[in-house]
């Protein structure tokens, strides 16, 4: 459990407040018996080979368990562009330099032969309307097709309202909320995209 709180951790870390890292070591320390130095050394711990992302921009760190996969990754065939099929990659973020690697990756793979699939994205900007701007733009500019959602939507306040009928006032929601928000989101879309063959929740980073 110790070990899955320390991944937890060094992968969500950086988008928590400094009173929600504190309330989740708290947590931890009261509830599995977890140390100060558990969190301290878990950022070395967790590091491992590095993978080059489609783009080339940026260099992926890996947990040492990914490495398991990458010979499955490495045997994707070559593709022509008429046979790609449809996948849509939903994300939630608060922080516009977070996912712009991740739309760098997801524009070279749509114009690559060595990828299989199309992306259609779906954002949720779990944060100011102007982040909701910055996102839209950015995927034009990239030539990427999707969808925007922006934190201060009708359809957001309606699935907050299922969730237990919460209402947010936050300028940005929790990590677990935003997530619930963007999948009964998606939920509801792909009913209306014949086309999706796939989809995948991704992080921002």
């Amino acid at each position: 459990k110790i070990q899955g709180l320390r991944a937890f951790y060094v992968k969500h870390a950086p988008r928590m407040t400094v009173v929600e890292r504190e309330s989740f070591k708290t947590r931890a320390k009261l509830v599995f018996g977890a140390t100060e130095e558990d969190f301290a050394s878990s950022a070395k711990a967790q590091s491992g080979p590095c993978f080059a992302a489609w783009s080339s921009k940026v260099a992926l760190p890996l947990h040492p368990g990914t490495l398991s996969f990458l010979p499955v990754l490495d045997k994707v065939g070559i593709m022509e562009a008429n046979k790609k099929r449809d996948a849509l990659f939903g994300v939630t973020t608060s922080d516009m330099n977070r996912v712009s690697y991740l739309l760098d990756d997801l524009e070279a793979a749509s114009g690559s032969v060595n990828c299989d699939f199309n992306p259609f994205v779906v954002v949720f900007a779990n944060g100011e309307n102007e982040l909701s701007s910055l996102i839209t733009n950015e995927l034009k500019v990239r030539n990427l097709r999707g969808f925007v959602l922006p934190l201060s939507s009708p359809t957001v306040i309606a699935i907050l309202r299922e969730c237990q009928g919460f209402i947010s006032s936050l300028e940005r929601l929790p990590i677990s909320l935003s997530r619930s928000v963007l999948q009964s989101f998606i939920f509801s879309l792909v009913g209306f995209l014949s086309s999706v063959e796939a989809v995948v929740i991704i992080d921002d980073d």
